[in-house]
């Protein structure tokens, strides 16, 4: 069996089973979906776990507790049109081209963000996809200076290995199973707890991981439309509209931050 992230090994497995595959034959696939799960499990324990530091945005009122949020963005047919691992694969960098056509829609993220960063709110990418490409992408959007972190499996071991040095995954490659290693990993190195977190993407399997730990999570099979980032700005209490000069200030009180992403 040459699968290697737990949702197809189990599909796999199962087929297998189900036309009498010896016992013999299973076990090495069996033993590779026992180390893919326990590393899911992990992950989810480690996102939980992660720890916020309490900042705040800047006070509008002695009452005003509106707290920083960590926005992370998948980036292939969420960020990006296409989805840019499928079309280009290892493709030379200088040859995979980015315009505007790239983006679902590059106006209205490109305002989103300039909006979240002088809020006070911090972005991050985490992809199966190149970290190279994702970078071009946001380079051609807001400058060479965008200071949002991007994750890619290439960032962590490959859960699959038996070996104690194992290698990097590969970019491309889900053998993550989903988004919570690299969820949990920004959620460290930014300083966010899970329930400080959102997370956008088109794989609702990623979505649904990711709420397990407190995530707000929403699908976007759309990806990033003007429709999404309006209502996501709301959730977040930001202007529609960034003031590139400085911070324009909420005027939310008390600010109550949603449990689940509203419908409609």
């Amino acid at each position: 069996v040459m699968q290697r992230n737990s949702r197809a090994l189990k599909i796999a497995l199962a087929k297998a089973q189900a036309t009498d595959v010896e016992e013999a034959i299973l076990k090495h696939p069996r033993e590779l979906l026992a180390r893919l799960e326990a590393a899911e499990a992990a992950a989810l324990r480690d996102l939980k776990a992660a720890k916020g530091t309490g900042q705040f945005l800047p006070q509008t009122s002695p009452e005003s507790t509106v707290e920083r949020r960590l926005i992370v963005f998948d980036f292939d047919r969420t960020i990006s049109k296409e989805h840019m691992w499928a079309l280009h694969r290892d493709a030379p960098l200088q040859a995979i081209e980015i315009n505007e056509e790239t983006f679902v829609d590059l106006g209205a993220l490109r305002k989103f963000i300039w909006s979240a960063q002088e809020a006070g709110h911090q972005i991050a990418i985490a992809t199966f996809g190149r970290k190279d490409v994702a970078n071009k992408a946001l380079s051609f959007m807001l400058g060479n200076d965008h200071g949002i972190s991007i994750s890619t499996p290439a960032d962590f071991p490959d859960p699959s290995s038996p070996h104690m040095e194992a290698p990097r995954c590969s970019e491309g490659s889900s053998y993550l199973g989903n988004k919570n290693r690299q969820l949990a990993t920004l959620a460290v190195k930014l300083g966010f707890s899970a329930p400080e977190m959102f997370l956008l993407d088109d794989d609702a399997h990623n979505v649904r991981e990711a709420a397990k730990a407190g995530v707000l999570a929403k699908h976007t099979p759309s990806g990033l439309t003007k429709g999404v980032l309006v209502k996501l700005s709301k959730l977040l209490g930001m202007p529609q509209s960034p003031k590139r000069s400085g911070v324009e200030k909420t005027s939310s009180s008390a600010y109550s931050w949603p449990t689940t992403w509203p419908t409609g």
